[in-house]
């Protein structure tokens, strides 16, 4: 099946790592969309959208020079199983 997007992950510091655990997210979200997307780093430029698995709802992840439209936060384990594309 032909590549839809490329998408790259960012994680959170994990302050609030207790809430949710966050590499299952990202997980779900591979497995979901494992046919349709190429995961690639967050730090290359030429991704299609940036996940953003982020421990809570504070959101304090550092997103500077990011693309806001590119950006889709992922803030509890529900909305990795809710995401698409």
């Amino acid at each position: 099946m032909e590549t839809v997007a490329k998408i790259g992950f960012k994680f959170c510091g994990g302050c609030n790592y207790k809430l949710y655990d966050r590499a299952s997210a990202a997980k779900i979200i591979m497995n979901r969309l494992k046919d349709r997307a190429e995961f690639v780093s967050y730090k290359k430029s030429d991704f299609d959208i940036i996940i953003v698995i982020m421990g809570c709802h504070v959101g304090c992840t550092n997103l500077t020079g990011y693309d806001p439209g590119k950006i889709r936060p992922i803030k509890c384990i529900s909305d990795a199983f809710s995401f698409t594309l």
